[in-house]
């Protein structure tokens, strides 16, 4: 009698638990609706009455409640497990992942003795176009945005501002004697250049591109590198055997620290917890704790280390020493491996993913391109004259801002699938971005764009074909990011 009258409870009680969730989720889905191109909906919807009874039937233990909901994609009509394991509706995304209209180019950027500096695609290993700087140019710096790259003049006593959407010289610096080695700070709005033989470092302020000032230093400054995490910059005195250490706040040298006889060359990982310094007369490679200022190891090399890098990691050094490259484990300070090449090394940079190294070498005029995962040459790129290259030649270029909202207006015109209301409104948007990037203003364009990925969301799948709607929010968002115009 008490099973029985425990079951009847349960029935009773079970109906009322149906009844309550089919009252729910008609209100629910009367309020629900999909304008951002989001729908939320519960484990129940559609089949209320047949999900729920599954559910009382699985849960036959009423104290026991289900942790978890599904979401349901309305395009895909795609069901998916939350993953807070909350009872709390969950937002699923209408559309796949976007993905950009316009690839990005990984190019180097390569001095050669007769005034150039050749563009090569990395992708083809094939030069794209040469460009005419100052005599003697060896130093480089590409910006992390991948719009400007800047060579040292050595003999102009300049340096060369290149655009590297159009591939042409925008402004010619005038900076202190003999320009060598260069380096950029993350942001890309000052660069750092060496000055050997008189001893100082010129500070340029790469938006105005006039020099801010310069450093006194040690004896025969060299390498140059700036710490991506502290606001330190590293710059070695081949003459006097030591590294400077710069306050880039301050523009000060802040201590200098011994490291061995006429080092050339200086790294820091991306972690900024260590500065590595090859120096050529004493054989040895040289590793700083960038925290304290002080050496903590050095590693004899076997041979005299010139220009090296790290790679995006910074688990491999990459140390030239003529024509042999020395392969250094940073975790355990010990050298690997050595790579035997064709002739004299001048330059070592670092495809963006760490799987390709490029060292061009000068006594026979090529690049050569280096697959990491083997330490073994897998080409070589002919074609140059004497090239040489001092600091991160290497940078991931994006079309123009501009040019590829063009390409987005140029896309929507010619879409056949767009109803002509929703191109009018489409192709105003980004009228409209034009416009503001044309005048410089920045926050409009970045207003726009977003307006313009707002309403392809909400129509995606609608008015709008998914894979088509892919490809705008993609690009949009990828000129936002050049932009650097944050979260939406």
């Amino acid at each position: 009698m008490r099973v029985a009258n425990l079951n009847t409870r349960r029935i009773v009680y079970s109906l009322t638990v149906v009844a309550l969730i089919c009252g729910f989720l008609f209100a629910f889905q009367r309020a629900s609706h999909a304008s951002d191109g989001v729908r939320i909906k519960t484990q129940f919807a559609g089949d209320a009455p047949a999900h729920a009874i599954r559910w009382i039937a699985s849960s036959w233990n009423l104290g026991r409640i289900p942790n978890h909901f599904m979401a349901l994609n309305p395009i895909a009509e795609r069901s998916q497990v939350s993953a807070t394991g909350s009872t709390a509706p969950v937002l699923v995304p209408s559309n796949t992942t976007p993905v950009p209209q316009t690839p990005c180019s990984v190019r180097a950027y390569v001095p050669n003795n007769n005034r150039t500096l050749f563009v090569v695609d990395t992708s083809s290993n094939t030069v794209l176009t040469t460009i005419g700087v100052g005599f003697d140019p060896e130093g480089v710096a590409v910006n992390d945005a991948g719009t400007r790259a800047y060579v040292g003049n050595f003999e102009s006593n300049t340096v060369s501002v290149i655009d590297t959407s159009a591939n042409v010289v925008l402004t010619t610096v005038p900076v202190a004697i003999e320009p060598g080695f260069l380096a950029l700070n993350p942001s890309g709005t000052r660069l750092y250049v060496t000055h050997q033989n008189i001893g100082l470092v010129s500070v340029i302020d790469t938006s105005t591109n006039t020099v801010l000032t310069t450093i006194p230093v040690g004896g025969g400054p060299d390498g140059v590198a700036v710490n991506r995490v502290a606001a330190r910059a590293y710059v070695v005195n081949n003459f006097a055997g030591t590294l400077s250490v710069i306050d880039t706040d301050s523009n000060t040298v802040l201590t200098t620290v011994p490291v061995g006889v006429n080092p050339i060359d200086v790294a820091v990982n991306s972690a900024g917890t260590r500065a590595y310094v090859t120096n050529a007369l004493s054989g040895d490679l040289s590793v700083i704790d960038t925290v304290s200022n002080t050496v903590l190891a050095t590693v004899p090399l076997g041979r005299g280390g010139g220009l090296l890098a790290l790679n995006p990691v910074g688990t491999r050094a990459y140390i030239l020493s003529v024509d042999v490259v020395i392969v250094f484990d940073t975790t355990l300070n010990t050298v690997l491996t050595t790579i035997t090449l064709e002739g004299e090394t001048h330059g070592i940079a670092f495809s963006p993913e760490g799987t390709r190294a490029y060292i061009p070498i000068t006594a026979i005029s090529t690049i050569s391109v280096i697959d990491t995962s083997t330490n073994t040459e897998l080409t070589s790129i002919a074609g140059f004259s004497a090239p040489r290259a001092f600091g991160n030649f290497i940078g991931t270029v994006c079309p123009s801002p501009s040019a590829e909202v063009s390409s987005l207006i140029t896309t929507v015109a010619e879409s056949t699938s767009l109803p002509a209301g929703t191109k009018i409104s489409l192709n105003a948007k980004l009228q409209d971005a034009q416009n503001a990037l044309q005048l410089g203003d920045t926050a409009t364009a970045c207003s726009d764009l977003q307006d313009l990925i707002n309403q392809v969301k909400a129509q995606s799948g609608k008015k709008i074909p998914v894979d088509l709607a892919n490809s705008l929010i993609g690009t949009a968002q990828q000129i936002r990011n050049q932009l650097g115009c944050g979260s939406g």
